[in-house]
């Protein structure tokens, strides 16, 4: 667990600095579609530090959120 919660973490962080940048320098739609997937690591990282803990209230926003969010990636494409 501890590196995967290591590698979203950078994935997130690279994900923002590449978002700030095509949406400054390249085209703002591919700034929203980096950033939509940069989302998606900072959900993983709620879900890594709340993981076998189901009854955890934010364990339950990641799952539901991380549903939500594969099922509207279809609209980013």
């Amino acid at each position: 667990m501890c590196f995967s919660l290591e590698m979203s973490t950078v994935m997130l962080v690279l994900g923002s600095i590449t978002t700030f940048v095509a949406a400054r320098n390249i085209n703002p739609k591919a700034a929203m579609l980096v950033g939509y997937f940069t989302i998606m690591q900072a959900i993983h990282i709620l879900g890594y530090l709340t993981i076998n803990d189901c009854d955890n209230t934010l364990n339950q926003i990641a799952s539901y959120t991380n549903y939500a969010h594969v099922c509207f990636q279809p609209f980013f494409f």
